[in-house]
């Protein structure tokens, strides 16, 4: 199952519906008020993959993603960020996201090539991911 933690923005919801049409199970969860009810529901999903926008990311701080990845759980779960503008410190952020084994995906516009990408994550691609366009 893959889990799209508040997958509201335009970008989230269209690679939701990708993934369904190519028959993956996905499920959107909001973002909690309380890390513990989160971090209960993940742990009831046990997703093979966790996708975050970049923008709550940057909103909420790595801390919130620090927080889950001492999870049993998500120790192991790969973490896909995306996001579909631009913000300020790109290079940082991939930095602080590399830290902490996530893979980034910035301003992925096909949808189809971003679905094609999540596949690899979900059967054991490990290698980084930087771009859509790259």
């Amino acid at each position: 199952m893959i889990v799209i933690l508040n997958g509201r923005s335009l970008l989230c919801s269209g690679l939701a519906a990708r993934l369904a049409l190519r028959e993956w199970p996905v499920v959107s969860v909001p973002l909690a008020a309380n890390l513990g009810q989160l971090a209960a529901t993940l742990t009831r999903l046990q997703p093979q993959l966790l996708i975050l926008d970049a923008a709550d990311v940057l909103a909420a701080g790595f801390l919130f993603l620090d927080a889950l990845r001492e999870e049993p759980w998500l120790a192991g779960c790969p973490v896909l960020i995306v996001a579909g503008g631009t913000f300020p410190d790109v290079e940082r952020f991939r930095e602080s996201a590399a830290r902490r084994g996530c893979h980034v995906l910035l301003d992925p516009v096909n949808f189809d090539c971003l679905a094609r990408e999540v596949e690899a994550l979900v059967a054991g691609g490990d290698r980084r991911l930087a771009s859509v366009a790259d």
